[in-house]
């Protein structure tokens, strides 16, 4: 047996570690086993090389800084990821602080609207507003105060109304006035009245307006009113008119005072107060 034999040196082994039969079979089949394996690997390193046949070495210095080069650059991907993560967090808080109020937007829309409606409704936007509505009952009421009293003028020839027509560009309808006169029976506008009867007609309209402030605010009274000039325009039977009303005006008011320089006046109401003026300045006389 030669000494590069390895089954003799195994076999000189065991002689000299004096081995039992059955420890002998069992190196014999580990040895079998192993050379199994030994020709399998030859097989694989055969197959292999013939595979290998023709192909360059891998450049492994290439390889790892390829792989160092990746692993930084997933580093840096995973860091992206984790900021994009947060954006989106805050992103999706901020949309929930967006949907709140969005909806406390659209409540207060409604309510807006709702207001919005009612405001064009008080101004009149398609219609008269409620301004003029209130407006247009007062000025009612005292065309109806200063009817009665025009009954005392020229036979109760003239009556005042509201109109609902619309002048210029300005939207004015209720209040606006015409008069209706018996003698045409016809309705025409108060600029057409002379001027003795306009001032007739603003008087009754002053009384009024007098009138309906008392009885709408019990705890006022008009002890007194005092009328400014405007008699020099009336004819005889218009200042006897207006003498009439003046008289309905003074059992109303208590005291009517007159201001003016008409003698017809001063002959029909003796109680008042002249003034005469001279060079030395004016002076003051009390006729009863």
């Amino acid at each position: 047996m030669r000494r590069s034999d390895p089954d003799g040196v195994l076999c000189a082994r065991l002689i000299h570690e004096d081995c039992s039969e059955k420890r002998f079979a069992q190196l014999e089949a580990e040895l079998e086993t192993y050379r199994t394996r030994c020709i399998a690997a030859q097989q694989t390193i055969a197959a292999l090389g013939d595979k290998l046949q023709g192909r360059e070495r891998p450049q492994v210095k290439a390889l790892r800084e390829q792989a160092a080069t990746l692993s930084n650059a997933l580093l840096q991907a995973r860091s992206n990821a984790a900021v994009a993560q947060q954006n989106s967090e805050r992103l999706q808080d901020a949309a929930k602080r967006y949907a709140q109020r969005e909806q406390a937007y659209g409540t207060l829309r409604d309510r807006t609207d709702k207001a919005g409606v009612f405001v064009r409704l008080l101004r009149g936007t398609a219609g008269v507003s409620l301004q003029r509505y209130i407006l247009g009952v007062m000025l009612s009421a005292i065309t109806n105060e200063a009817n009665r009293l025009l009954e005392r003028v020229h036979d109760g020839r003239y009556q005042i109304f509201r109109t609902l027509e619309t002048t210029g560009k300005v939207h004015k309808a209720g209040l606006e006035l015409e008069v209706l006169d018996r003698r045409s029976e016809g309705r025409r506008s108060v600029a057409s009245l002379s001027g003795g009867e306009k001032f007739l007609v603003a008087l009754v309209l002053s009384m009024g307006l007098s009138a309906v402030v008392q009885a709408q605010s019990g705890s006022i009274r008009l002890g007194a009113i005092f009328i400014d000039e405007g008699f020099g325009t009336l004819d005889e039977e218009s200042m006897n008119d207006a003498l009439h009303v003046l008289a309905a005006m003074q059992s109303a008011h208590g005291m009517v005072g007159l201001i003016s320089h008409v003698a017809l006046l001063r002959e029909n109401i003796p109680t008042g107060i002249q003034v005469q003026k001279t060079r030395r300045g004016s002076s003051l006389t009390m006729t009863v």
